[in-house]
């Protein structure tokens, strides 16, 4: 009679695992890249609606609306609403907030504004020299 053996060596079973390893490695990096990118997109739509608003708001009461500490009408303060100083008209509903944690940043200078955000992917950000530097945000919205 022929005796055969079943089963798998021990040197088959680490090369098995090792690959296995190896192709979760990739596929756990590309996947970190592609939420990163993702919430990068997130934070510039965000920049962009708010922009939009800003103008919007400008556009009706002829300068920018002033950093708030509570959501006080005709102020800007992120998770609040923007609206004229007598609260008719509404420009955004909630200002939207950073998808992870630093939050936008709005500094209003008279006819013009800076909108930073911090990108995650530095590749995504890009800085541009109208507006004062903040080291841990790598992104500038200004005026239009």
């Amino acid at each position: 009679m022929k005796c055969t053996k079943k089963g798998f060596t021990l040197v088959e079973l680490l090369i098995a695992i090792s690959i296995v390893a190896i192709l979760a490695l990739i596929g756990l990096v590309s996947f970190r890249q592609v939420l990163q990118n993702s919430r990068d997109s997130r934070r510039l739509s965000d920049i962009r609606q708010i922009q939009s608003a800003l103008e919007e708001y400008n556009a009706d009461q002829h300068f920018y609306p002033v950093k708030g500490s509570s959501c006080e009408k005709g102020t800007f303060r992120i998770g609040c609403s923007l609206t004229d100083s007598t609260g008719n008209k509404k420009y955004i509903d909630t200002v939207p907030s950073d998808p992870t944690g630093p939050q936008y940043l709005y500094e209003p200078s008279g006819a013009t504004y800076c909108l930073y955000a911090e990108m995650e992917n530095p590749q995504n950000g890009f800085s541009l020299s109208s507006c004062t530097d903040f080291p841990n945000y790598n992104f500038e919205g200004t005026t239009p």
